[in-house]
């Protein structure tokens, strides 16, 4: 059966956007909007597309901490002919649900959520639970884990720093750096990659470019994930990959 779910998820699963291995944040208005085209689509180091995909995300902020994101990842080519999902261009292969409940503590941020996946035409879905610690100090520094609870039973952990270098007022708002590292369980790993052992993951390097317009932002952003275990490179037949995104952002 996992081998089934690798072979249905590899192809379409793209949980976050181009930064995806954080759970989404909270906008600074009620309703946040973003509608971000990405080159192609990495995830935790698969790539689920190598072709452009569409990835709006529209995240609610109820108040008292709780939050709720809709995310979906549209195929902007016929890509899936050819990975053996059906040409899916201009259709959605992939809604992900996410509700999240965040406390601060003087500096230090804790959330934690749950992630339905659910892949339209598939038939297929799966579940995650997630928590994360953040601490507003140099570099800002997250700590976060994801343990899906249905057929892979496994746990992905996600070390991460960041640094926004603000500008001073125009358009370009500042320089977003950002820099995470990932660890997949020996049953994350098995599920996914086929390689039975724990071990790194991924390494993702990300530059983006937030501007503020008129009523809306624009942020072009590049990242580059490396594949760091030798038997999940062999596995994905892939050493790294470079991914380029425009995101438009709307708050209301």
């Amino acid at each position: 059966m996992k081998k089934t779910l690798l072979k249905i998820f590899v192809p379409v699963l793209a949980s976050m956007s181009i930064l995806s291995v954080s759970a989404p944040e909270i906008p600074a208005a009620p309703v946040g909007l973003d509608i971000p085209v990405v080159s192609k689509y990495v995830w935790r180091g698969i790539e689920a597309n190598e072709d452009p995909v569409l990835q709006p995300s529209l995240t609610v902020d109820f108040g008292s901490g709780f939050t709720f994101n809709v995310w979906g990842n549209m195929d902007l080519t016929g890509y899936g002919g050819k990975a053996g999902y059906g040409n899916r261009s201009g259709e959605f292969t992939e809604l992900d649900l996410t509700g999240e409940y965040s406390r601060s503590f003087g500096s230090i941020g804790i959330s934690a959520g749950m992630i339905s996946y659910i892949f339209p035409g598939l038939g297929a879905t799966t579940h995650e639970l997630y928590g994360k610690v953040t601490a507003e100090l140099l570099a800002s520094p997250a700590l976060a884990f994801y343990s899906d609870i249905d057929e892979i039973k496994g746990s992905y952990f996600l070390l991460g720093v960041s640094h926004t270098f603000a500008l001073a007022a125009g358009v370009l708002t500042g320089v977003d750096l950002g820099v995470n590292l990932g660890y997949g369980s020996g049953s994350y790993n098995r599920g996914y990659f086929g390689v039975d052992k724990a071990a790194p993951v991924d390494l993702v390097a990300s530059v983006g470019f937030p501007m503020s317009l008129s009523g809306f932002s624009i942020t072009p952003a590049a990242q580059y994930s490396a594949v760091l275990d030798s038997e999940i490179q062999t596995a994905l037949d892939k050493k790294g990959y470079f991914a380029a995104s425009l995101t438009l952002g709307l708050s209301f």
